[in-house]
């Protein structure tokens, strides 16, 4: 099995859904804020990978075009979009805020290098296959992973995020030595007064130790456990609810999954 941070990160999360996705291959819509957070990256890839030759960025409302076009794509597939009870106008305005807010803060610092934009790869780490797409690699040797968030994140989120190993350690497979890695962060405030978005850099500061401790220890048990095809729910994670997990309602709702039908 390929393993993808998404994988490990689901797994970290809570087990299950690992199970219901990967063994059962039970596929569900995404939620309004994923939708929205894919749409935003199309939206950055489509400005950033003209500009590995151009040099340029693309006009703000170019760049607020290919949200727009992503975002559509996305609600009229075949797979849909959950937006439950969130409101897909006030979602997709906050799309639209943080596209302005990254275009006037963010863009003008960064410069991929040629084939750094949505750069795939395929290697192994510690004996175990990956394969991965990171957004951005940037003249400066550095890797760039673009969030959407309603919350402000706190430093301590790299070292909670899979792609802060995975992507460093990958990238050192290719080229030989491993790159710092930034988090460019979009936090989106719906306020009484309107919607603002805020843009922030929040630097990976893993050090050797949580490396080793990622190779040595957390990803070879990740891995062992992928292999058991042991699979608990996490119940006592934020998650765990109709809102947030898609596979809820036949985890704990009591539906019965397609695949056992």
């Amino acid at each position: 099995m390929i393993l993808h941070a998404s994988i490990i990160g689901m797994l970290w999360r809570c087990p299950a859904q690992v199970y219901f996705r990967y063994e059962l291959d039970l596929k569900v819509p995404p939620s309004g804020a994923a939708h929205r957070g894919t749409s935003y990256h199309r939206a950055l890839a489509e400005n950033f990978r003209q500009k590995e030759t151009t040099r340029e960025n693309l006009s703000v409302s170019n760049v607020r075009d290919a949200f727009h076009t992503a975002w559509e794509e996305g609600v009229r597939s075949s797979m849909g979009v959950d937006f439950k009870d969130d409101d897909p106008g006030i979602l997709k305005d906050g799309g639209y805020a943080a596209i302005e807010a990254y275009m006037r803060e963010r863009a003008g610092k960064v410069q991929p290098i040629k084939g750094g934009t949505e750069r795939e790869f395929e290697c192994l780490i510690a004996g175990i296959p990956f394969a991965g797409t990171i957004d951005r690699i940037d003249e400066r040797k550095l890797i760039i992973d673009d969030k959407t968030s309603s919350k402000k994140w706190s430093a301590r989120q790299p070292f909670e995020e899979p792609q802060s190993y995975i992507y460093p350690l990958a990238w050192q497979q290719i080229v030989g030595e491993r790159p710092p890695m930034i988090y460019d962060v979009a936090t989106i405030y719906d306020r009484k007064d309107g919607i603002v978005a805020k843009t922030e850099v929040i630097e990976s500061t893993l050090a050797d130790e949580d490396y080793r401790w990622f190779t040595e220890k957390a990803l070879p048990k990740t891995y062992e456990q992928i292999i058991s095809g042991l699979f608990p729910p996490n119940p006592a994670g934020w998650h765990c609810s109709e809102r947030w997990c898609g596979y809820y309602k036949y985890c704990r709702g009591g539906e019965t999954p397609p695949k056992w039908i």
